[in-house]
């Protein structure tokens, strides 16, 4: 192959590898937004740090994902982290499964930290200062507010499994 080839080919490459990153992070942006309507919908009691009072007013629009509203926000939220983080970096197969796994294990010890038996222990290691950082500021709340479920860890791992499978069908797709 001449130089001129393979330098074609190289750019093929980095357009494909452009658009494939911006269909991840367009469908994790997506899965951000869908998880923002669950909770400004179906949610009752403390929102989102993110989503003011105000807004969960607005909404009453009634049932949205039904039985789903507990956990398609964990769902969402993983999904959403994986395909955005994995827009970032070589699409390699051992990749994308490090990226998973990544996630997988800060929204499980995340989830386990709201536990009644770690929620004290967890709060006494948040640093004072969290409090003046404004998308940090309920960390303690989020922990012994929070209720540990079972169902949830479930939705990160089906999340995960989803994300996985989105990922490599974009990365297979573009091959072809």
């Amino acid at each position: 192959m001449d130089i001129s080839a393979q330098k074609s080919l190289n750019q093929l490459s980095y357009k494909r590898s452009i658009r494939n990153g911006l269909l991840q992070v367009s469908l994790g942006c997506l899965a951000l937004l869908l998880g923002v309507l669950v909770y400004l919908v179906d949610r009752t009691g403390a929102p989102a740090n993110f989503i003011q009072d105000w807004m969960t007013e607005l909404t009453d629009a009634g049932e949205f994902a039904g039985v789903l509203k507990g956990q398609l926000p964990d769902f969402l939220h993983i999904y959403a982290f994986i395909l955005i983080s994995a827009s970032f970096i070589s699409p390699t197969k051992k990749n994308l499964l490090r990226v998973c796994i990544a996630w997988i294990s800060i929204e499980c010890l995340l989830e386990i930290g709201q536990h009644s038996a770690f929620s004290q222990a967890v709060v006494s290691w948040i640093p004072e200062y969290f409090s003046h950082i404004p998308l940090l500021r309920n960390a303690q709340n989020y922990f012994l507010n929070g209720t540990f479920d079972w169902l949830d860890i479930t939705g990160f791992f089906v999340g995960s499994l989803c994300a996985y499978f989105t990922v490599s069908f974009i990365n297979r797709r573009s091959r072809t």
